[in-house]
């Protein structure tokens, strides 16, 4: 591209907030000796991205943009780029095609130029921004070769870009002239976070700073590829910092952000190292941390609201399951197998469609440990196996109180024995016979109906 000489519009004022956002920038690319992107190097490209922008007057735009109302705004414009159609693409008829395409990117343009030179990742537009631009820019440049063209059946096809579109053999390619300014533009673009228009930067470059742009541009896009990296790399660390390995691996890294995770959901899965959203079907604290003897978990997660959980794990932590009052409408299933609970208090309030509750490896002894879970009118299924209960005749009692609603389950061998055999509950040589045969558990798909 020719270099050439151009007086920017801005005052004296305006140049000086690029002047200050650039030198902020420079600071955290921490080169402060390169010899090729230098202080003023940024500062050129960054007001001449300022300028490409097809605004009369940007300044003004950015401060009338009111922020009281920017959310509404933002949707406001998002809505209405959203109904703007795509007619006629794929048209025969190459001028028509093209003058469709080109009306098409330009009003949409207009309404992401205001968008995203406010907040460039709304609603992920930064991820389609490159994309955007090179579409753009190409109907741009079709559309100022076809609209004066006249009507021909036949074109003769580009063996640069593969567009079907030349006049004569020796045509130069407009599109194919501009592919490295195109290039160039779209990165610097998407470095310094500006959307505008490819002719209007390149016009608003100074000769020096276009020079040194086209002749180091090779090394120009290593070190800011280089520093990408680097820096998604810090955010990544700070991001597993903050949010915690599970959450990070299974819903930031995921969806890209925390905008899908309520902030009380956030704070708990942080805290106790867990991975779960408001619509989890499931909760599994086998994982979890800062559990054990926690008397602040009970009250953290009875404060969140789970409406579609139906099951929850408590396997192998040391909790008291008498605290645990949910917001689970529909929470059928409890696990809290190894978790030293001696006794059992559960609130029949909280707990309206229980159907199964598992207490296996637990250290409950007596019936009355366990009693008040016959005003939980909705339990089918209580599981007993490895507490010290199973050893004596409580179990029966417990058999009988609760009767043939709930299915008491523990040893199979201690189950089918008579309780005549255990008729004193102190006697030594028949509890050592039970305890050699207290291990006949089944497994935990076998528990649920």
């Amino acid at each position: 591209m020719e270099v050439k000489e151009t007086q920017l519009d801005f005052l004296e004022e305006e140049l000086g907030q690029i002047k200050e956002i650039s030198d902020d920038f420079f600071e955290t690319l921490d080169s402060p000796n390169n010899k090729i992107i230098t202080k003023n190097f940024i500062f050129k490209i960054l007001l001449s991205l300022m300028a490409s922008i097809p605004i009369p007057n940007i300044f003004d735009f950015f401060l009338n943009f009111n922020e009281k109302n920017q959310d509404e705004d933002l949707k406001n414009l998002y809505d209405d780029m959203l109904n703007i159609k795509q007619e006629n693409f794929s048209s025969k008829d190459l001028k028509k095609r093209t003058e469709y395409r080109y009306n098409y990117y330009e009003k949409t343009f207009k309404i992401r130029i205001r968008i995203q030179n406010i907040e460039w990742t709304y609603h992920d537009l930064d991820k389609s921004v490159s994309k955007f631009i090179q579409g753009r820019e190409l109907a741009k440049i079709m559309y100022n070769k076809t609209k004066n063209m006249q009507p021909k059946k036949e074109y003769i096809k580009c063996y640069g870009c593969g567009t079907k579109w030349l006049e004569s053999e020796t045509e130069e390619c407009p599109r194919c002239i501009k592919e490295n300014d195109l290039g160039m533009f779209i990165k610097l673009s998407c470095i310094f976070c500006v959307l505008g228009d490819m002719d209007l930067f390149y016009n608003s470059l100074d000769g020096e700073t276009q020079t040194t742009l086209y002749d180091n541009w090779k090394y120009i896009l290593s070190f800011f590829e280089k520093l990408r990296v680097k820096r998604n790399n810090k955010i990544m660390i700070k991001k597993k910092q903050e949010y915690g390995l599970p959450q990070y691996n299974k819903i930031i890294k995921l969806d890209g952000g925390d905008w899908g995770i309520d902030k009380e959901y956030k704070e708990f899965n942080s805290k106790y190292k867990t991975a779960f959203l408001k619509g989890s079907l499931e909760l599994d604290f086998r994982d979890a941390h800062n559990i054990n003897d926690n008397i602040d978990f009970f009250s953290d997660i009875n404060s969140l609201h789970f409406p579609f959980c139906e099951k929850i794990r408590f396997t192998g932590k040391s909790i008291d399951i008498s605290l645990f009052l949910p917001d689970m409408q529909f929470l059928k299933y409890i696990y809290a197998e190894n978790c030293k609970i001696k006794t059992i208090n559960l609130n029949p309030d909280y707990f309206k469609v229980l159907s199964e509750l598992h207490l296996d490896n637990n250290k409950i002894e007596k019936y009355d440990d366990i009693q008040s879970l016959k005003k939980i009118k909705s339990l089918g299924v209580l599981t007993l196996y490895n507490n010290p209960i199973v050893l004596s005749n409580e179990i029966y009692k417990a058999e009988d109180e609760f009767g043939q609603k709930v299915n008491i389950r523990y040893s199979y061998l201690r189950k089918f024995l008579s309780k005549d055999i255990i008729k004193y509950e102190d006697d030594s040589e028949v509890k050592e016979i039970m305890k050699k045969n207290i291990d006949f558990s089944v497994t935990e798909n076998e528990n649920i109906n």
